[in-house]
């Protein structure tokens, strides 16, 4: 009777350790915040998130620092959670550089930094662009585009 107490806490111990490891190991992944969510996708579009390419529909969760990407042929929305929403034309690659909305805090620092690699966005801004105009910016290989709170067209 003696061993199979040992042998039941081994197995606990063991099973505890390996819950607590894959906890450790899953901590970035939930550590960046919920940027927004795919509305529309429509064709071969992907999140890049790291070292892992996952294909996007509707509901799936895009992250500060994500990567997504349109093939040809291929259109996508997605709704960030201040409001805003961009549209995404075909063979596009736009990154979510910086995305800070969740801690609206007095004095929280709110930031919408996104990267049109290559392609064409149509977009609207939300409260960040509205609000904190010089927190809300987006980069292409030839220009930075800050802007106040409207809706645009930029095409790369």
């Amino acid at each position: 009777m003696n061993s199979n107490k040992s042998t039941n806490l081994l197995l606990r111990g063991a099973a505890l350790l390996l819950v607590a490891a894959s906890l450790v190991a899953s901590a970035p992944l939930r550590a960046a915040e919920v940027a927004g969510r795919v509305l529309i996708a429509i064709g071969d579009v992907k999140i890049v998130r790291g070292a892992q390419a996952l294909p996007a529909q509707r509901g799936t969760e895009i992250l500060s620092g994500d990567t997504v990407e349109l093939g040809k042929q291929s259109n996508a929305q997605v709704l960030f959670t201040d409001n805003g929403i961009v549209a995404l034309r075909p063979d596009t690659t736009f990154k979510v550089s910086e995305y800070s909305y969740k801690d609206q805090r007095q004095g929280a620092i709110q930031r919408a930094f996104f990267s049109l690699v290559k392609g064409g966005i149509r977009t609207v801004t939300g409260v960040i662009g509205h609000l904190h105009h010089e927190n809300y910016k987006v980069d292409t290989p030839s220009a930075t585009i800050g802007i106040r709170g409207t809706n645009y067209t930029l095409v790369q």
